[in-house]
């Protein structure tokens, strides 16, 4: 064996590991002995220089595996059992509280889970349909009173049952009540809804007999012309409680007997029209008659006078057509109502007669759309091909079918070129033009077309104008003075007689206005400025400058006015307020007289007469009380005289005849002013009067 004493490394390994190397040694033994066995010189010379250093690595390693194996063995277990019982409780936490998947109630059967039976029921009765309603409820019924289901069912059950009572309701609401008492049936017998349900089937078996009673006392009344009896009724009806016969039915009542009134009014104009039994009168009698609800008694009673006039304006409306006054005969034929037996026959009066308006040079062509034109003149084709020859419209009609025939071949080109001219481009209103005026002159429909031909090449001249609009437009958006010039220049350059050319005045006419009202906005803030500045005069005349023509001139006005008065209080204020000051030093005539310098148009002149007023009852009262001059053998202390204030109106009524202060007998030291109040304004002076 090789000598290991001076190998460094080997001396370190085994200091470090002392107790591992005879087990190294003898484990390894072997090994070489076996791989080893008929060494050469020179394999024992390589293996001498190979072994030492294998054989320390090796037992390092197997030394590193036992001591793992001894420090990680049982706690490495242990501690993957923990792990693996912690996922295992939090899986099942996270799987408790989830929530489960939703089921698919399309697919959902008899045989599914009764919790997705019942959350596809509750899906299904949202909707409001009645038998997804009646689905739901069954199968909560099916359930045993046990059922791990049946609480959360019950509530449902409720829900369900306010639904069915709520459609139950609005049916009743309707007049339906055999739909809406078959609701109510419907509702569980458990529900806590269900004693409502009853309540609510008696209360309407009830009230609708009451309230159909009362009713047909109504309506009887009403036949008979008897309005108080029907307002009495009527007012019956909003006692009953319920709300289709005290809202609904009450309403229609009322409106039933004004509509009855008002019906027995004209039918009595009518008869009354009708005297000496002429076409004419009937025709006015039945336009009164078509007036008339046709629900109405008074229409009922009018039966047999309808019948009587119909007769005589359908022989007149005949008449008219065949002497080709198609107007006329359509005005006639349309006063018959279709409760005449007549009414078939006005009929085909009409259509001849529409036919014929359509076609005469007098009519307008663009009344009625092409499509309906066209349609009109194929009925009356129809109508005069079916026609017996005995039928009195017979012969009048086969003389119409050629112009109706050369009416339909333009009118079915003018059709198709409007379909073309629709499509709004440059290219297909040129396509409808050469179609429009392919009509020679000589045809009926040469004016129709040309009509036409005009409209269309206006939207031509629209649709090339419509970019240089489109451009002053978004010129004059930007809102400044400039770009509102830019855009005057832009939109003048579409001609006069264009047909953009309206659009294009308005665009230049709100530019203009907006260019002055730009142009004046500085002269008006500057204005304010100094009238903040207290500088009113100079903003008044700065704001004259604005011209009554320009759109700022109102509110320049209006700001002057305002300024003015602003001005005025300016002015006034420091009087009265230097009044005051008087006043409060007792000089009560020099506060009054200074007050009375504010003028009418003061905005200040109603307080300053206030104050007036307040300082001449305080002045008159010092004058009683003032001492007389034996009074303690003082000097006798005269008042201060009385101020009249000049002014032409009185605004101020002084005390009453008597004299303001009346001295004592022996030595009078004020004589007061005889009988005439204390304060009478001159009318000569133009002052202020309180």
């Amino acid at each position: 064996m090789a000598n290991t004493q001076g190998d460094p490394i080997r001396v370190r390994a085994e200091g470090e590991l002392p107790e591992t190397q005879p087990t190294v040694d003898t484990d390894l033994e072997p090994e070489r002995n076996a791989t080893d066995e008929t060494p050469t010189p020179q394999a024992t010379e390589e293996k001498a220089t190979q072994e030492q250093p294998v054989s320390l690595l090796a037992r390092v390693a197997l030394s590193s595996k036992k001591t793992l194996d001894r420090l990680w063995g049982w706690p490495l277990f242990w501690f993957l059992v923990l792990v693996g019982f912690s996922s295992t409780a939090m899986g099942a936490l996270v799987w408790l509280f989830s929530m489960p998947p939703v089921p698919d109630c399309k697919a959902v059967s008899t045989l599914a889970p009764d919790r997705e039976r019942l959350y596809c029921a509750q899906q299904a009765a949202e909707s409001g349909r009645l038998e997804d309603l009646e689905a739901a409820i069954a199968l909560v019924e099916s359930w045993p009173d046990d059922h791990p289901l049946q609480r959360q069912g019950k509530k449902f059950t409720e829900q369900w049952s306010n639904q069915l009572l709520d459609m139950a309701r609005r049916a009743a609401l309707r007049g339906e009540l055999d739909v809406a008492l078959g609701l109510l049936e419907r509702i569980p017998k458990d529900s806590p809804t269900y004693p409502e349900a009853q309540t609510t089937i008696a209360r309407w078996d009830r009230g609708w007999e009451q309230g159909q009673h009362i009713y047909n006392l109504a309506s009887e009344a009403l036949k008979n012309q008897n309005w108080s009896e029907a307002e009495y009724q009527a007012e019956r009806l909003l006692g009953i409680g319920d709300d289709y016969w005290s809202e609904q039915r009450h309403d229609k009542l009322m409106a039933q007997i004004a509509a009855e009134k008002e019906g027995r009014r004209k039918l009595k104009q009518a008869r009354e029209s009708v005297q000496w039994e002429t076409p004419y009168e009937s025709e006015a009698a039945l336009r009164l008659i078509n007036a008339i609800e046709a629900d109405t008694y008074a229409r009922a009673d009018a039966r047999s006078e309808i019948e009587k006039w119909s007769q005589k304006v359908l022989e007149m409306a005949v008449a008219e057509q065949q002497a080709g006054n198609f107007q006329r005969a359509l005005e006639a034929a349309e006063t018959i109502p279709a409760e005449a037996s007549e009414y078939a026959r006005a009929r085909e009066v009409v259509v001849l007669a529409e036919s014929g308006v359509l076609t005469s040079s007098e009519s307008n062509p663009l009344v009625k759309p092409v499509s309906t034109q066209i349609l009109t003149l194929l009925e009356a084709e129809a109508l005069s091909e079916s026609l017996p020859s005995d039928h009195p419209l017979h012969d009048s009609a086969r003389r119409q079918q050629p112009e109706w025939e050369s009416h339909l071949q333009d009118l079915f080109g003018l059709q198709a070129a409007s379909a073309i001219a629709a499509i709004g481009q440059p290219f297909a209103l040129e396509v409808a033009l050469a179609q429009a005026e392919a009509i020679e002159s000589d045809r009926p429909r040469r004016v129709h077309a040309q009509t036409l031909v005009a409209y269309w090449r206006k939207e031509m001249e629209r649709i090339a104008d419509r970019p240089i609009l489109r451009r002053a437009e978004r010129l004059a958006e930007l809102g400044t003075i400039e770009a509102l010039e830019a855009a005057i220049e832009q939109a003048e350059q579409i001609p006069l007689g264009r047909a953009a050319r309206p659009d294009a005045q308005a665009l230049i006419a709100r530019s203009r206005t907006e260019i002055a009202r730009l142009e004046d906005r500085p002269i008006l803030e500057e204005a304010e400025k100094l009238a903040q500045e207290n500088e009113f005069a100079e903003a008044v005349e700065l704001a004259q400058q604005i011209e009554d023509d320009r759109p700022l001139y109102g509110e320049a006005r209006k700001a002057i006015d305002r300024w003015r008065e602003e001005w005025r209080l300016y002015e006034d204020r420091p009087i009265l307020d230097e009044a005051i000051e008087y006043a409060e030093e007792g000089k009560l005539t020099d506060a009054i007289a200074t007050a009375a310098e504010i003028g009418t148009d003061s905005p200040i002149y109603y307080e300053a007469q206030g104050k007036i007023g307040e300082w001449l009852a305080e002045r008159d009262g010092r004058n009683r009380s003032a001492p007389t001059s034996g009074d303690r053998g003082g000097t006798p202390r005269t008042s201060e005289p009385a101020y009249e204030a000049p002014a032409p109106e009185p605004v101020y009524e002084a005390p009453a005849p008597e004299p303001a202060y009346e001295a004592p007998a022996p030595e009078p030291v004020y004589e007061a002013p005889a009988p005439e109040p204390a304060y009478a304004p001159p009318p000569s002076e133009k002052k202020v009067t309180y």
